[in-house]
């Protein structure tokens, strides 16, 4: 519940991040709602606060730079270029890229039925979102398309180092520290730029997307590693293809954008796909 909650919310984020960029610059918008985010959740973390090692703390601070500080500007720079609607399509290669290098580094046993339900979810996913790569190509499209492709690498990475840690640190403490440490070399850069919060630059659409960002970003983190903490990284992957679902809905509401009339077959699969590889699995433990 905690991964589906938290990949719903991330889905909904990608049209209200869009939405906030009309208005705010990338470096000013990421540094207001991921450092706000963090502070946000600092009295959580301090609850559980437990003493980190200092190698526990330096994978913390580069994966928080490799997903946030690049990951994220990646991410809000393909945003700018092409439909949002195309970035969460090409964001369906990461679960495949965490279940092989979960395999791989891991050392996690290979799962044929997570990886069926994977393929079962994609499936969904690739209908929900249509077929935009038919719109014809342009210089624009091709570098966002590259910007995006990046982002889902720093994600995968940042995963992977984070799951060994969350056995000796607190979802919140992790999820605090990650979103402070990342979003530090943004928030340096970015101080030139504050003036763009003035209310003539930003408008209501522009703060409306801030504070949504920031409720959307504090949640979402917090619940994801609390699922992580509980499952392998390869069945995290999966949740991921409700993000596109998510993503269609919220970008028809709140872009415009309308999605393919086939979203309620690709919801049914993408259903079909977490419940064989997740859902199904978990009852039969529960029966025994």
């Amino acid at each position: 519940m905690a991964l589906s909650i938290a990949e719903i919310l991330w889905g909904v984020n990608v049209p209200v991040i869009k939405l906030g960029l009309q208005t705010v610059p990338v470096p000013v918008f990421l540094s207001v709602t991921i450092l706000c985010a963090g502070l946000l959740t600092a009295p959580l973390a301090y609850r559980h606060w437990k003493p980190v090692k200092r190698k526990d703390h330096l994978l913390i601070i580069i994966g928080s730079v490799l997903s946030i500080s690049l990951g994220n500007v990646a991410l809000l720079m393909g945003l700018q270029r092409i439909p949002s609607i195309n970035a969460s399509l090409i964001t369906l290669l990461g679960p495949f890229l965490l279940f092989i290098l979960s395999v791989e580094f891991l050392k996690e046993r290979l799962s044929f039925r997570t990886f069926l339900g994977i393929l079962i979810a994609f499936a969904g996913a690739a209908i929900v979102i249509g077929k935009p790569w038919e719109a014809t190509a342009s210089d624009q499209m091709v570098t966002g398309s590259l910007f995006v492709v990046l982002a889902v690498f720093c994600e995968v990475i940042s995963t992977l180092m984070f799951k060994p840690l969350l056995k000796r640190i607190h979802p919140y403490q992790l999820t605090s520290l990650h979103l402070i440490w990342g979003i530090i070399p943004i928030a340096i850069y970015s101080l030139p730029y504050l003036y763009a919060l003035s209310p003539g630059r930003t408008g209501r659409s522009g703060y409306l997307a801030i504070f949504f960002n920031i409720v959307l970003i504090t949640i979402a983190n917090c619940l994801f590693y609390m699922g992580l903490r509980k499952k392998k990284a390869q069945e995290v992957g999966v949740f991921r293809y409700l993000h596109p679902m998510a993503t269609a809905i919220a970008a028809w509401f709140i872009l415009s954008e309308v999605p393919s009339n086939k979203v309620i077959i690709g919801a049914i699969l993408i259903f079909l796909g977490i419940y064989y590889a997740e859902v199904k699995r978990t009852s039969k433990r529960l029966l025994f």
